[in-house]
């Protein structure tokens, strides 16, 4: 009876804990509707239309410039006959607060849908993925373990890479009454810092910047330059699935100046 109830215990025990993917390659990328990124590079300042949201869910609409030679990502466009980009998505989360400070209003924060157009190949020329992006991320990574299954993901602190080239720290602070209530953040980066160099050797890469960027465990490797802070990020290869209301989520864990960061590549939320 008690190796009955002990084999009943365990196997209870297995069911609860968190699904774990032991290897990359055990994860078809595109049956998991894996983060894939598309990255234009404006030809000249682009007009586009931008949402603001408050505490109180009020809606404000304005105009952001993104100046030339700006590196934007996308998850969706094509280009028709006539060159135009049809309705190209354009992911404002992830550029820098150096481009959207201009329309940022206190108490007010990005809203979460990205904005939609049509764009001329005149405007935006495609390229590859910058160096410094890592695939099959946003560019949003946070620190420590991914939590347990149905847990808040994002509760921790954040490293952004991004995609116009910037590295920034961001504190998780959800106390603060100016803090996004959605995100816990604040709309202004802890400390950032432009990236002014990128090395990729193996699974590891190494941003460089000027200056020091607080938070990130940056290596000071010289006291003049362009070139005075690494950062080395690597990924471990150990991916984790976690379940949650919306599906499954794909978490990919890297090492960031020695730490431990995790980031979503993918779900099953179609």
């Amino acid at each position: 009876m008690k190796r009955f109830l002990l084999g009943i215990l365990m196997a209870v025990s297995l069911l609860l804990i968190p699904t774990t993917v032991t290897h990359a390659n055990t994860i078809n990328l595109k049956a998991i509707n894996a983060n894939v990124h598309r990255y234009y590079r404006t030809n000249r300042a682009v007009k586009i239309k931008v949402g603001l949201v408050n505490k109180n869910k009020h809606y404000l609409s304005r105009t952001l410039i993104l100046p030339p030679n700006t590196i934007i990502s996308s998850n969706s466009g094509t280009t028709d006959s006539k060159g135009r980009m049809n309705q190209m998505d354009i992911n404002i989360r992830y550029l820098s607060y150096a481009v959207v400070k201009p329309i940022l209003k206190n108490g007010y924060y990005l809203a979460n849908q990205d904005p939609e157009g049509n764009f001329s190949t005149k405007q935006f020329t495609r390229i590859k993925r910058p160096a410094y992006r890592l695939a099959y991320s946003d560019g949003d990574l946070y620190a420590g373990k991914v939590p347990a299954a149905n847990s808040n993901f994002y509760e921790t602190n954040q490293i952004l890479i991004t995609t116009d080239g910037y590295l920034e720290f961001y504190r998780y602070n959800p106390t603060s009454s100016l803090t996004n209530p959605t995100s816990g953040f604040l709309n202004q980066p802890t400390s950032a810092a432009k990236i002014t160099a990128t090395k990729v050797k193996g699974n590891s890469r190494y941003l460089y910047t000027r200056t020091k960027v607080s938070g990130t465990n940056a290596t000071h490797i010289k006291k003049s330059g362009n070139y005075r802070y690494r950062l080395r990020i690597t990924n471990l290869h150990k991916p984790q699935t976690r379940n949650s209301e919306n599906g499954a989520g794909y978490w990919s864990y890297y090492s960031i100046g020695g730490k431990l960061f995790y980031t979503l590549i993918g779900n099953d939320d179609d």
